[in-house]
């Protein structure tokens, strides 16, 4: 279903430019995330850690992506939003279909260009790469699900206790 380096519906797209960058650097300094990429580049031939850096840094990004629109929407630069990859309270996942998340990891999994990622063996460019390839199918989902950015807002304004308008 989704095609992870297609960015004609990227989510990058609608969002500030450089909060890609940023959300990628600060996932770059998790230290979970890099504890994952440490795990799989240790044992390259190992599924597990490989599937679970994907789900990792897919959800992570997803927490981001949250974060970062609320904060856009209040007039803050991408190089001046606050992220917090271990919160899910307004993880852009929550405002999409369940099962989303997984569809999305599953389809980076399967892709080439991640696996040319990993053979890097760079931090930063693996997690650019798959926060990257997790914004291109964010936004393919969002308009897959016939979401709208303003009901997104909406439901992340609501799941962060602020007003919905």
């Amino acid at each position: 279903m989704f095609k992870v380096s297609d960015e004609t519906e990227s989510l990058w797209r609608l969002l500030a430019p450089g909060t890609h960058a940023r959300i990628a650097s600060v996932l770059d300094a998790d230290a979970s995330v890099q504890a994952d990429i440490r795990a799989k580049l240790a044992h390259p031939g190992d599924s597990a850690a490989r599937a679970a850096l994907f789900v990792l840094i897919t959800r992570l990004t997803g927490n981001c992506v949250g974060q970062a629109i609320l904060q856009e929407v209040q007039g803050k630069h991408a190089g001046d939003l606050s992220l917090t990859p271990g919160s899910d309270k307004e993880s852009l996942f929550k405002a999409l279909q369940t099962g989303t998340e997984a569809d999305i990891a599953t389809a980076i999994g399967g892709a080439a260009a991640t696996h040319l990622a990993l053979a890097s063996g760079d931090h930063a460019t693996i997690v650019r790469s798959i926060s990257r390839m997790t914004g291109n199918c964010l936004g393919q989902a969002i308009v897959a699900q016939g979401a709208s950015l303003p009901m997104l807002i909406g439901k992340l304004r609501g799941l962060s206790g602020l007003p919905v308008i």
